[in-house]
């Protein structure tokens, strides 16, 4: 069986989701810290002037974990964040298809950022017809921390095969996997090929959240991956 494992981030890009399908589960890692300044609370679309970052107010203390991590909501950023996507995408080829929905969950009175960023992903993977099930490492009875984590993580799940990231090379502990018959398989970030984006004035942008290629392609959006 092979696992993958990620904390729970915001409007992702595609790649995160290719990892996910790539899995047989895949493990939200929410009991580890908040990362800041970091992808767990804010992703970049595509605008008129260039990437725009898309930020959800949180309250974070020092050390918190992200499953506790809670959302400042006496600001106004849903309608921000609406409003602007709205702006930007309003004229894509697909908009009114996932737009209403997405709007659905903005709406949604949310608390924990961890719950809004899950609920997201949950229905981006049903537009990309993504299957993969789906566990929280808060639910599993697991501890540790790096590498003894992911390996917990691992062997409570009976992975045979753990998904990683080609940057985790640098600081995961290979032998440690090895004695455990645990085989690291790490890959490259999937090539998005250029498809037809708003705002054509500018260059292509490739590492956008996922619903840029979800607004202009549609269900043709794996015709854009580089095989």
């Amino acid at each position: 069986m092979k696992i993958g494992i990620h904390q729970p981030q915001f409007l992702p890009w595609l790649p995160y989701f290719l990892k996910i399908e790539a899995c047989d589960y895949f493990v939200f890692l929410d009991i580890v810290d908040y990362q800041k300044n970091g992808l767990q609370n804010r992703n970049q679309i595509k605008s008129i002037n260039g990437k725009q970052w898309l930020t959800v107010p949180i309250k974070n203390k020092l050390g918190q974990k992200i499953n506790d991590v809670k959302i400042f909501n006496s600001s106004n950023w849903k309608k921000k964040h609406l409003s602007t996507i709205d702006q930007q995408y309003s004229k894509s080829k697909f908009f009114e298809k996932y737009f209403k929905e997405l709007k659905n969950i903005y709406n949604y009175e949310w608390d924990l950022l961890s719950n809004l960023n899950i609920s997201i992903i949950k229905t981006i993977m049903r537009w990309l017809d993504i299957q993969t099930p789906l566990v929280l490492a808060s639910e599993l009875e697991v501890s540790g921390k790096s590498n003894e984590l992911i390996l917990n993580i691992c062997k409570t799940l009976k992975a045979k095969e753990y998904i990683s990231g080609i940057g985790a090379k640098t600081y995961i502990d290979e032998e440690l996997f090895k004695k455990n018959n645990i085989i690291l398989n790490f890959k490259e970030t999937q090539v998005i090929k250029e498809y037809e984006q708003l705002h054509s004035d500018q260059e292509f942008m490739n590492d956008l959240s996922v619903i840029d290629i979800v607004f202009n392609c549609g269900e043709t959006w794996r015709n854009f991956i580089d095989k």
